[in-house]
């Protein structure tokens, strides 16, 4: 009954979420996509490991809380043959978060594959990297039908985009 399948929000800290399946939340509407399956909201020092995440309404993963570490996940947003929508948002800074240092997340070892287009959002970037200081290395981004990583201040909730390390990814 709420936007995200499973959240961690701020004064969430030190938690591991560790070989689960997480599968269908929210809905893929023609007017509005709704509902993200992994929320860390203003959360810090978590780690997401090992885990399948598959159809999220909006994202599969949004994270924008500081020093958390996601690797070896496989992310997979396709619906149906021909509607997804993005994998994820690794933003890192909120304007509601009220923890210090925003970003600084290490995103790594994932497995991104089949986004495609949504009826909302014909052309989905399969991950947004946004924030400070987010590292985003040796992932496979596999399968998808658009542009695989973007950027972008959104005000009010992102207002910096800078220092990212985005490398030793294989792009397929």
């Amino acid at each position: 009954k709420g936007w995200a399948g499973f959240e961690l929000d701020q004064g969430s800290h030190h938690n591991k979420i560790l070989n689960n399946s997480f599968f269908s939340n929210g809905i893929l509407g023609e007017i509005e996509d709704k509902g993200d399956l992994l929320m860390i909201k203003c959360a810090t020092n978590n780690l997401v490991e090992g885990n399948l995440f598959q159809r999220g309404g909006h994202n599969l993963f949004d994270v924008s809380g500081a020093y958390n570490v996601i690797r070896h996940n496989v992310f997979d947003n396709r619906w149906d043959d021909t509607h997804g929508n993005r994998s994820g948002d690794l933003s890192g800074n909120n304007k509601f978060c009220d923890i210090g240092a925003r970003g600084y997340n290490l995103f790594e070892y994932n497995t991104l594959q089949h986004t495609v287009g949504a009826w909302e959002d014909p052309i989905p970037v399969v991950m947004k990297v946004q924030g400070t200081n987010q590292i985003v290395r040796r992932n496979l981004y596999y399968k998808n039908e658009f542009s695989v990583i973007s950027g972008g201040v959104r005000p009010p909730n992102i207002t910096e985009v800078w220092k990212q390390k985005i490398y030793h990814n294989v792009f397929f």
